[in-house]
């Protein structure tokens, strides 16, 4: 992997100049090349160690290993004067979002693409936790995952509960929910079981995690969850 060095902002910004400013998340076009850009928030982050760009260069490698389209990365970027910083250089993807797609695209036979592809990353044991809407883009019948730092990869096919989690984020935004429709995510779920070969239990087990994390706050069940762990343990440990 090919590396380029900053020293300082001004280092970065002629290197940017001619660039296309894609407006989202530190996001630049730049002679068919897109230039993405990773800044640590917080006092405290693993991103220090383990830096945001390393994690995509090996999850989009991943990824592609396992005949599921993601980046092709060309450069890491390596910021000397800002550790916080950091940043990959890869080939444009054609297409655009799911999110960008106009409401007549989202016919049958588009979902029926999208419910084999979501429950085909699933059975592989991948778990994409920032999978939404913007982060899939759709061309001439591909798929492609962008943003692809946050990825777990487990050596089995996901279970019910971790497919409704996964699940849950693809539509976590009120406005791609929205832009979706109630009858269109009806469909993707009904395809997405089916695609999935989901027997009864199974079926049963993601409709109610599902329903339960679309109507309650996920942080909140967490914390729940975490609570009564402790509690659980201490009282176990007395």
């Amino acid at each position: 992997m090919k590396k380029i060095y900053f020293n300082s902002d001004e280092e970065f910004q002629n290197f940017i100049k001619n660039g296309k400013d894609l407006g989202e998340k530190n996001t630049f076009l730049v002679h068919d090349k897109v230039i993405k850009i990773f800044n640590i928030r917080g006092l405290l982050s693993s991103g220090f160690i383990h830096s945001y760009s390393n994690r995509i260069i090996s999850n989009s490698a991943k990824l592609n290993q396992n005949g599921i389209n993601s980046l092709n990365i060309t450069h890491q970027l390596e910021f000397i004067h800002n550790k916080r910083l950091s940043g990959v250089i890869y080939n444009h993807i054609p297409g655009i979002p799911i999110r960008d797609m106009s409401i007549k695209e989202f016919t049958k036979s588009f979902l029926k693409e999208l419910a084999l592809f979501l429950s085909s990353i699933h059975s592989k044991g991948i778990y994409f936790r920032a999978m939404h809407m913007g982060n899939i883009i759709y061309h001439n019948g591909n798929f492609c995952l962008i943003d692809v730092a946050k990825v777990h990869f487990y050596p089995w096919s996901l279970m019910s509960f971790t497919r409704a989690r996964a699940y849950r984020r693809f539509i976590k935004y009120p406005k791609d929910l929205k832009k979706l429709g109630k009858n269109n995510l009806e469909l993707l779920i009904k395809m997405y079981m089916e695609e999935s070969k989901f027997n009864l239990l199974n079926k049963l087990i993601f409709k109610c995690t599902l329903k339960i994390l679309m109507n309650h706050n996920y942080k909140l069940i967490k914390r729940y969850i975490l609570f009564f762990a402790i509690l659980f343990l201490i009282i176990w440990l007395i």
